[in-house]
């Protein structure tokens, strides 16, 4: 009997070994197989063991690696701050997780995202770290990509409106904050429809690039130049400190878009209207600058084209009537309220 129970032990122990074995094999599989990089260090952040997809993102071979201070892949896109923040949360929760640049064997920084693990002691002392990480570039490039088409016109490369309007709000909360002044400057171009139906709207199409450029090198690289749509500007001057030097501004505008443009063989002649309009003066909000700007823009246009015009409030008003008169009248076509009367002179 005792025979026996000792053969049923011996088999029992056989057995774990051989279960403790099969999981030890299939994690070293794991470790070897994995896409993502495996790094074990020992408690000073010396690499101690890396696995093939580490070599891969990396560049590093294993030999290279083993033996040499984590720092070796420290790029220089993060403050000593943010190092402390990882330390702390392995001190106080054991783990830390989330989005850290890392440099290559080659130098390149790439972004990843990674999960360092403190491993502990049966007396609760930290023995080493196990960090997992993989490169995320691709995903990167994509959301940046999404960003830029969500953000920017796809022809001239300028803001479009949704860049545009968060801009704005950023500016005005920082003039208001410090007291200062912006103005807002919208640009309409004169015969640019001319232009596309008689040339294309490849020619168009160039001749937008050509004036975004041109508005782009008159003005300041700290303000904001913006396309909203067809062949309207829009430019954001940022703390305007002597209003008078505005007219100067729309004026070098004027004289950039009247020098003629040679495309594809050809010479071009347009001009511009510009309407402008000034924060806190004429509102404090992004669409009522926006509002105003335009509506001192189509004054301009009213005033014979290629000129500037200031925004009022008596603007306002005149527009304001322009668009009831349209409406009563549009009415009174529809009603027969028209009588056609003949006075002999």
């Amino acid at each position: 009997a005792q025979l026996t129970e000792g053969f049923n032990l011996f088999l029992d122990e056989l057995d774990a070994r051989q279960r403790a074995q099969a999981v030890l094999w299939e994690a070293a599989t794991v470790f070897d197989v994995t896409t993502e990089a495996i790094m074990i260090t020992d408690v000073s952040g010396i690499i101690k063991v890396v696995n093939p997809a580490f070599e891969t993102t990396t560049g590093y071979r294993s030999e290279e690696a083993v033996g040499q201070p984590v720092s070796i892949l420290r790029s220089e896109k993060h403050t000593p701050a943010f190092y402390d923040n990882i330390r702390q949360s392995l001190r106080e929760r054991g783990q830390w997780e989330g989005e850290i640049y890392n440099r290559r064997k080659n130098g390149e920084e790439f972004p990843e995202w990674q999960i360092i693990t403190a491993v502990h002691d049966d007396e609760g002392q930290v023995t080493e770290y196990i960090s997992l990480f993989s490169d995320i570039s691709d995903r990167k490039n994509q959301e940046q990509a999404i960003w830029r088409q969500a953000n920017y016109d796809a022809l001239t490369g300028l803001a479009n409106r949704n860049l545009l309007k968060d801009s704005m709000i950023q500016e005005l909360a920082h003039a208001n904050r410090h007291e200062s002044k912006l103005a807002m400057m919208t640009i309409d171009l004169d015969r640019f429809k001319s232009v596309n139906d008689t040339l294309g709207h490849d020619m168009g199409d160039q001749l937008l690039v050509e004036v975004a450029h041109r508005i782009q090198m008159t003005v300041r690289k700290q303000d904001t130049v913006a396309r909203l749509g067809g062949d309207e500007f829009t430019v954001v001057l940022k703390e305007v400190t002597d209003e008078e030097l505005l007219p100067n501004i729309a004026g070098k505008i004027l004289d950039v878009l009247q020098q003629p443009f040679f495309l594809d063989n050809r010479e071009i002649h347009i001009s511009g209207s510009i309407g402008l309009t000034v924060y806190p003066d004429d509102g404090d909000e992004f669409l009522v600058l926006l509002k105003n700007a335009d509506i001192a823009m189509y004054k301009a246009k009213q005033a014979g084209k290629n000129c500037f015009q200031f925004y009022s409030s008596e603007m306002q008003a005149d527009a304001l009537y322009r668009v009831q008169l349209e409406h009563e009248l549009r009415g009174a076509i529809e009603n027969d309220d028209f009588v056609l009367l003949y006075q002999p002179v």
